[in-house]
């Protein structure tokens, strides 16, 4: 590169049984220890799910690592069980 690069990070969730993404997101590394938050829409149906976290590095090779990930998913509100309640409380 004709200018300096700081190696970036890519921290990505996915499913390699239904080969999804269900999150990507580039860090920028500043300290030797460091948390991250992803944020991402489970999988619809319910029980445990067989995921996977993937370290990638944008500027060094074979530095990439795969993490298995365990969700368990369980029941929430439907769309219309949350609508029926709000109109529920406006007809009192």
């Amino acid at each position: 590169y004709p200018k300096g690069k700081n190696e970036g990070w890519w921290v990505v969730v996915g499913n390699q049984d239904t080969n999804t993404l269900l999150s990507i997101s580039r860090v920028a590394i500043t300290r030797p220890k460091q948390g991250v938050k992803l944020t991402f829409v489970a999988p619809e149906t319910t029980g445990k799910h067989e995921l996977s976290i993937f370290l990638m590095c944008d500027s060094y090779l074979r530095c990439d690592q795969e993490y298995p990930l365990e969700l368990q998913v369980g029941e929430g509100e439907s769309d219309s069980e949350t609508d029926g309640d709000a109109s529920d409380s406006d007809s009192d």
